[in-house]
């Protein structure tokens, strides 16, 4: 009988680490789970160290091995305590968790204070057996300690029995109902072996381990069968997610929130993480917004009649809500919790006060607003253009362009129903009555453009249309004009549009003065201002680009540096006007002389760059050669008269050697200085 008290110690101790596994790796982010594993492994702990007390009987270290499992027992009460506590939700207190890992801790300390004193001789409190503690003992810290455990498990029992107390769902009743003894059985059997052994069978503390295997095995049982909800799937299966703008809870058979949506933290002032885990029936009891017993009704009946509330924020502020709430099920029927919708009703009335406030200021707002703005009925129109449509129009803004006539025809059937002052100053009219009856003679021309985007518009169904244009004035006077509606009622949205009409024509100028201002600008960053070609800063950043390229394709490609031979005595014999003039034909000639793709440059003074793409050295120098040829030939036309200049010209061709764009014009430079040594008025090409 030893023997198998033994074994069936050590396969406690397994089954136990197995059991702590299995419960947390279910829900590793539960709390609840975290400490129902906790306990597993304090019992697995303690009937492993009991198995190898019973090992070292007949030893000398089974006295020092005594010390163990007595320890490990110690700690139960509290370990069963704290999951006790978090598993009735009375962790939800700002400072709970810490208090309860302080008692854990505590207990742990005394606990190890306790073996290191006895294996020292003096014991903090006596001990009689492995089992037992000696409530005859004088000292006061075992004292202390009896009562801390005794209290520790009292406390455990009724936490569990209060919260199992707290629902009226048989599912939920069982399943509390498992952990409940799941948590009574080692609890007392703790106390009766360890506090009060005489009361009990001698022979029945070896097979402890036993009885806190079927606690665990309970309470596993009833904490793995109460999954948390998920909200995708909550909200899926219920009419809630309608009205998910409203502030929504979700809560399980407790009161626990489960989740919430941001409607409902803003409402209520907390944060999701403040509020995910706490009871929502005592968040919301101040003002018995959705109390105890509403949540039960809901539980039981499946609903929460539509009514008025009043609830408190965390601010302290009080705010008007619309209460409803759901019971929300599984697919068997079976109720897992509540979804709760709160609608703030606070601003209904101040919203309504103001409306009629609002209407009161309107026409007066109307007439004095400095924007033109007018009040249109399209309904006519819009009933024009459907009937189009069921003649089988497709094309319609192609339909506009070709029948001018149904453009004046829409025009003739707005009907105007206001203007306000602005509007008949931006009409050039004399009277309200002469600017509401003169919408033809306004739109016409480039106006008849913007009034074709609006017909789009309501071809369109859109309710709302912006878009810059030109109205005219009954003068004939041109404006710039941004137009914008939007359709004042639901009802019949064409039938009363609100129509602003911005006069941007000052706006449009200064517009055009900057397009034109940063075209100046551009082609000053870009171009030589005399000959009109690339400047030298704009040729290296468009250059460099290529030669990028012709590293990465390998593909030919060569440059040319052509220097005006003595251009600097035209300019002293002639004047600035005369070698300006020769200047610009130079660089007409040289521009003419290259393709489009070519990027060509003023690169100094009388110097010339051409870059040619996928050009080889051999067809370079054939380029040069016509060039040099054809300015030789070309007579300049100046004040000064005709003038005849030549040129001296170098080329190279990048090659995989060539390390930057200064290389290849280095290459060229020296070209060029072999041909300026050679009398000028030739071609040479790079010679490595």
């Amino acid at each position: 009988m030893a023997t198998f008290i033994q074994l069936l110690t050590f396969f406690v101790a397994a089954i136990e680490i197995g059991l702590a596994c299995y419960v947390y790796f279910e829900r590793p982010d539960s709390a609840v789970h975290r400490l129902a594993a906790l306990r597993s492994l304090n019992v697995a702990v303690f009937a492993f160290l009991a198995y190898i007390f019973n090992q070292s009987q007949g030893l000398q270290t089974a006295e020092l091995w005594a010390h163990f499992p007595i320890a490990a027992l110690l700690l139960l009460p509290t370990t069963y305590f704290v999951f006790a506590w978090t598993w009735a939700h009375y962790d939800q207190g700002k400072h709970s968790r810490w208090i309860l890992g302080t008692l854990l801790g505590i207990t742990v300390v005394f606990i190890g204070l306790d073996i290191v004193f006895d294996i020292w001789g003096q014991p903090l409190f006596s001990r009689v057996g492995l089992w037992t503690l000696n409530l005859t003992s004088t000292l006061p810290l075992a004292l202390a300690t009896d009562a801390f455990i005794i209290a520790m498990a009292v406390m455990a029992i009724y936490a569990t029995a209060r919260h199992m107390g707290g629902t009226s769902i048989p599912r939920e009743q069982r399943r509390k109902g498992l952990v409940f003894f799941g948590l009574v059985i080692p609890v007392i059997l703790v106390m009766l072996f360890s506090v009060f052994p005489k009361m009990v069978i001698p022979d029945w503390p070896e097979g402890m381990p036993f009885w806190l295997l079927v606690g665990d095995v309970l309470t596993i049982l009833g904490v793995s069968s109460g999954k948390e909800l998920n909200i995708e799937n909550v909200l899926a299966r219920t009419e809630i997610i309608a009205a998910i703008s409203d502030s929504l809870a979700v809560c399980d058979p407790d009161g626990t929130i489960l989740e919430v949506n941001p409607a409902f933290a803003n409402l209520t002032g907390y944060t999701t993480a403040e509020l995910v885990g706490r009871n929502l029936p005592a968040l919301l009891a101040d003002e018995a917004t959705f109390t105890p017993a509403d949540l039960q009704h809901v539980l039981e009946n499946s609903e929460l009649e539509i009514d008025e509330r009043k609830l408190r924020t965390r601010i302290g502020v009080t705010r008007l809500v619309m209460r409803t709430a759901l019971a929300i099920k599984d697919r068997r029927g079976r109720t897992q919790g509540a979804a709760v919708m709160l609608r703030d009703l606070t601003d209904l009335e101040q919203l309504s006060q103001a409306r009629n406030e609002s209407e009161r200021r309107y026409h007066s707002l109307f007439e004095d607003l400095p924007i033109a703005i007018w009040e249109e009925d399209l309904a006519d129109v819009k009933e024009t253009i459907d009937r189009l449509r069921g003649q089988g129009v497709v094309d319609f803004a192609g339909y506009l362009e070709s029948h001018t006539h149904f453009v004046e025809e829409c025009v003739q059937r707005v009907k105007v129903l206001g203007i306000n002052q602005a509007a008949i100053k931006l009409c050039g009219a004399a009277t309200r009555e002469e600017a509401m009856s003169s919408l033809g003679a306004i739109i016409h021309d480039e106006a008849a453009v913007l009034f074709q985007k609006e017909l789009v518009a309501l071809w369109e169904n859109r309710l709302e249309f912006d878009a810059e244009g030109v109205n005219y004035t009954l003068q004939n006077q041109r404006v710039d004009v941004q137009a914008h509606w939007s359709a004042l009622e639901k009802e019949n949205p064409f039938g009363r549009l609100l129509v602003i009409i911005n006069d941007i024509t000052e706006r449009k100028r200064i517009e055009r003065q900057r397009d034109q201002l940063y075209e100046e600008v551009n082609l000053l960053s870009t171009q030589d201002f005399l000959t009109g070609l690339f400047n030298r800063r704009h040729f290296v950043t468009l250059a460099q680009a290529e030669l990028e390229r012709a590293y990465r394709y390998n593909h030919h490609m060569s440059l040319i540096l052509m220097d005006v031979d003595s251009f600097k005595n035209i300019d002293d014999q002639y004047g600035h006007n005369a070698s300006d003039q020769a200047m610009q034909q130079i660089a007409a000639v040289f521009k003419q002389t290259f393709r489009k793709v070519d990027i060509i440059s003023r690169y100094a003074g009388n110097e010339f760059v051409a870059l040619l793409p996928e050009v080889s050295i051999e067809d370079a120098l054939k380029a040069a050669e016509r060039l040099r040829q054809h300015l030789s030939e070309t007579s300049l036309s100046t004040d000064a008269g005709a003038l005849w200049v030549t040129a001296s010209l170098g080329a190279a061709e990048v090659d995989e050697t060539m390390p930057s764009l200064d290389a290849l014009l280095g290459r060229a430079t020296k070209a060029l200085n072999e041909s300026r040594g050679s009398g000028g008025n030739r071609v040479s090409a790079w010679k490595g």
